[in-house]
């Protein structure tokens, strides 16, 4: 039908009330034949949008025809970061939702790809985490353009997001980036690391992961003037605050937590903590040690 209005003259180019083309319908309904045809005869419909800007790319990756992509994407001049419904969603959002990463791949090989564009407030990367798509994840991570610790418009970075959302798993992807991961980062509403979060849902599990990281400061303190230690024992976390307390870097703020472990008449998370100054060889520890440890 397509080749017969060709040879009519008929116009390929023409759009409907909604802006729609030929090929956004071809694109939309997988029709790889005429999407081939219109590509070679109607040129101009490649990054055609339609009324709520959406191209047949956009199309093609919403619609999960990726036999379409496939072939929108050998266009050299195909732009791949284009918004669709109002700025909601890019080709790239629509691929972050998904458990396979094959079309994934083909669109980070694009030159012209920008893999940080917010839709509907979140970057891709933000948009995998929040679905659980670890090989989404990872992948993107491999990208040199993927701004690991932008933060989205609730003020959540990456780590703090996928720390919140418990997944393990991304955590240690983020923190084995190494220098690339701005460990010690602060959301902007608690104004609390990632670490602080951990400690908050209970997680142990990421808790370690993010100890991990040769970069990790303890003492950050937040909004409310908590360092982790401090919230682990208001928390009554012991072994948390054993966790804290291991390893070469120890915390630096002690007293307060050990005073605040007396306080409750918490035995076990005090003398770890009195441990741990002893083994600093904290300046406040003889005279705290002589004075403070009276459980009667």
């Amino acid at each position: 039908m397509l080749r017969m209005l060709r040879l009519q003259g008929k116009a390929l180019d023409t759009a409907d009330q909604q802006g729609l083309t030929p090929l956004h319908t071809a694109a939309r309904g997988g029709h790889i034949s005429a999407v081939d045809f219109l590509l070679r005869h109607a040129k101009t419909l490649l990054n055609r949008q339609d009324r709520h800007g959406r191209t047949a790319l956009w199309w093609s990756t919403y619609s999960f025809q990726d036999r379409v992509t496939q072939r929108l994407l050998q266009e050299k001049d195909v732009e791949v970061n284009t918004f669709g419904t109002c700025g909601m969603s890019t080709s790239l959002h629509h691929l972050a939702r998904r458990k396979d990463t094959t079309v994934l791949a083909w669109f980070l090989s694009q030159p012209s790809l920008n893999p940080n564009l917010r839709g509907d407030s979140q970057s891709p990367l933000c948009l995998a985490i929040q679905q659980g798509n670890t090989a989404v994840v990872r992948l993107l991570l491999t990208h040199t353009k993927t701004q690991i610790n932008a933060m989205d418009n609730y003020s959540e970075s990456p780590l703090l997001l996928a720390t919140k959302e418990g997944h393990r798993d991304m955590v240690q992807l983020l923190v084995w980036q190494g220098d690339r991961l701005q460990i010690n980062q602060l959301n902007c509403p608690d104004e609390e690391t990632a670490l602080c979060v951990a400690i908050r849902h209970g997680r142990l599990d990421m808790l370690e992961a993010l100890l991990g990281h040769p970069q990790i400061n303890i003492d950050v303190i937040n909004r409310w003037g908590e360092t982790a230690l401090l919230l682990a024992v208001r928390r009554e976390d012991p072994a948390m605050v054993s966790r804290l307390l291991q390893g070469p870097n120890l915390p630096c703020i002690l007293v307060l937590p050990a005073e605040v472990a007396q306080s409750r008449k918490n035995r076990d998370m005090a003398r770890l903590i009195q441990e741990a100054m002893k083994q600093k060889g904290h300046c406040d520890y003889s005279s705290w040690n002589q004075g403070s440890c009276n459980w009667d």
